[in-house]
């Protein structure tokens, strides 16, 4: 990610013009959480990560058992597939997180657009105007949440994205409070 987005990188060619390049898959990196400790050898984890794409790398701290709340594998994920929220090991099904998607779609589960601009989203035809409702027309009734806003159900979300942790800066001695310089 270089200032909030994805940077990608191919291999040259001839007559390249980056305004008609398209892409078609992105290498991203899933978190695994609770994955049970005894996934955590590397050919578990690179045939786990082959459920959801081509595993690129393992994070080391993953590899090296100082992770273990989560393991963490950067793959390659195909753009014009819905991303992978659920995969099955064993008999257990485990969540995947992603991390540092800014662009995707809460109604298809691709990479690269916003549910507004969604091509894949079918929206229904404005209505006609039509006349007051008489007593036999019955108008649609949205669901509702607890705290009376209409809701709408969305297959994918904000949800699957794992939230980065900063660590908190260190203040220098003269910037500490209650310390004397």
């Amino acid at each position: 990610m270089v200032c909030e987005s994805a940077l990608a990188i191919r291999q040259w060619e001839p007559n390249f013009k980056a305004s008609a390049a398209t892409f078609s898959s992105s290498a991203v990196w899933i978190r695994l959480p609770e994955l049970p400790i005894e996934y955590y050898e590397p050919e578990a984890l690179k045939e786990i990560g082959a459920a959801i794409g081509h595993v690129l790398r393992i994070d080391a701290r993953t590899v090296n058992g100082h992770r273990r709340r989560f393991a963490r594998l950067c793959v390659q994920v195909k753009l014009e597939q819905p991303l992978i929220k659920t995969i099955m090991i064993g008999k257990f099904a485990q969540s995947v997180m992603y991390e540092e998607l800014n662009a995707l779609c809460c109604s298809c589960g691709r990479v690269g657009h916003k549910k507004d601009v969604c091509p894949y989203l079918i929206r229904a035809p404005p209505s006609p105007p039509t006349q007051k409702n008489t007593p036999s027309q019955v108008d649609s009734v949205p669901s509702v949440d607890q705290q009376g806003d209409q809701k709408e159900y969305e297959p994918y979300g904000q949800w699957m994205v794992a939230m980065q942790c900063k660590k908190p800066r260190k203040l220098s001695p003269k910037v500490q409070l209650g310390g004397k310089i």
